[in-house]
This record gives structure tokens, C-alpha cells and sequence, in this order.
């Protein structure tokens, strides 16, 4: 911008701030060297770190090629002698399931058993609750037949001896005065 257009600006526009750049001078030139130096050595570092990662990446596949055929080796060998384990573990699982269903067969006869037990133990308790009951009555009865034989038994005898008694009385002569008495006058 030329001054005159400078001083355009400052009368047309009093309270805005004109910035005016500074000319280039010999420190600029300076920084610019180095910004553009520092931009060469960050993409040859960025070059050289992808050159780093890109051997890394290679070296990676081959040692996942070595690893894979090594442990396809172990599992082939793996699967080879846990067969037999396998087999027989599939076998005592077979065996466990059938002694299981076996077991679960007798639990449930056995459960039946049990309950047809109790089912007639408690038809026993009411039958015998039953004939108790029945016995108990009986003994009543019996108890009250035997109190009205006892006490009809006792009146009778009771009654014999006042028969006998006044019976007595009656057949004994009645004492007669006796001289040895006094009688009343004399």
C-alpha cells in the first residue's frame, strides 16, 4: 500500500487501526530458511519411520507365517494325542448319563414305594384310630354296665343283710323278764 492510500483510509476511517506489514528483512528471510529446513527434515523423518514400520510390518507377516505352520504342528500333534482322551472323556460322559438315568429311574420307584408306604401306613393309623375309638366305647359301655351290676350287686346284698337281720329279730325270742330283774311293782 502506498502512503497516500494509507492516509486515505486514516481520514475515511479515524478510529480503525491500519496494520501495515513490516518489509522484508533480513531475519525473515532467516526464518523462512528454517521453517522450510524443518519442513524437509520432518518428511524425512516421517520417510524414514515409515521405511522403520513398513520392515516391522514384513518382519511381522514372516514371523506370523513361522508362528502359524508352528502351531498348526502343536495342534496337529495336540489333536493327535487328545484324541484318545477325548474319546474316552466322551465315553465316561456316556457311562455318567447312563448311570444318572438309571439312578433317576430307581430315586423315582423308590419315591413311589415311599409314598404308597405312607399312603397305607396312614390308612392303618385311620383304621386303628378307628377301632381305638370303637374299644373306647366299648369300655364305657362295660365300665357303666359293670358300675350298674356292682352297685345293683351291692344294694342286694345290702338288702339280704337287712332282710336277714330284722329276720333274726323276729325269730329270737324276746327276752323274757328275768328274775334276776326287777319288775315293776314288786
Amino acid at each position: 500500500m502506498t502512503p497516500i492510500a494509507l492516509l486515505a483510509q486514516a481520514v475515511a476511517l479515524p478510529d480503525t487501526v491500519v496494520m501495515v506489514p513490516a518489509g522484508s528483512g533480513g531475519w525473515r528471510i532467516w526464518l523462512d530458511t528454517m521453517a522450510g529446513i524443518a519442513h524437509i527434515l520432518i518428511a524425512l523423518v516421517m520417510v524414514g519411520i515409515s521405511a522403520i514400520l513398513l520392515g516391522i510390518l514384513f518382519a511381522l507377516r514372516r514371523l506370523s507365517r513361522t508362528a502359524r505352520a508352528s502351531v498348526g504342528g502343536a495342534l496337529q500333534r495336540l489333536e493327535a494325542e487328545a484324541r484318545p482322551v477325548l474319546e474316552h472323556a466322551r465315553a465316561i460322559g456316556s457311562d455318567a448319563r447312563v448311570v444318572s438315568t438309571t439312578l433317576r429311574k430307581d430315586f423315582e420307584e423308590f419315591n413311589q414305594t415311599i409314598m404308597s408306604a405312607n399312603q397305607r401306613l396312614n390308612l392303618a393309623a385311620e383304621a386303628a384310630e378307628e377301632r381305638i375309638a370303637r374299644f373306647n366305647a366299648l369300655l364305657e359301655v362295660m365300665q357303666q354296665e359293670a358300675e350298674d351290676l356292682f352297685i345293683g350287686t351291692a344294694s342286694t346284698v345290702r338288702g339280704i343283710r337287712t332282710g336277714t337281720a330284722e329276720l333274726r329279730r323276729f325269730r329270737t325270742p324276746a327276752p323274757s323278764p328275768s328274775a334276776e330283774e326287777p319288775v315293776d311293782g314288786e
